[in-house]
């Protein structure tokens, strides 16, 4: 499940890279920046869906199968 989220997520993001956006921001990062430059009216909803579907569909399994919570 983690990571058909993780797919839906990265499928979005490059769907929706702008290259106008990476380069307005860019100069805020020095190294380790990896934009896809997606506006934010574009992003803010898509997060909360997908906060919301992780909250709906995930569990702490999903992360540490190992824990055991009673």
């Amino acid at each position: 499940m983690v990571q058909k989220i993780e797919q839906e997520i990265r499928q979005f993001l490059k769907a929706n890279a702008d290259e106008a956006v990476v380069k307005k921001y860019a100069k805020y990062f020095k190294e380790g920046y990896d934009p896809y430059g997606v506006a934010g009216e574009k992003l803010r909803p898509k997060i909360d869906e997908w906060f919301k579907v992780c909250k709906e569909k995930l569990t702490h399994r999903h992360f540490c199968p190992c824990v055991i919570i009673s």
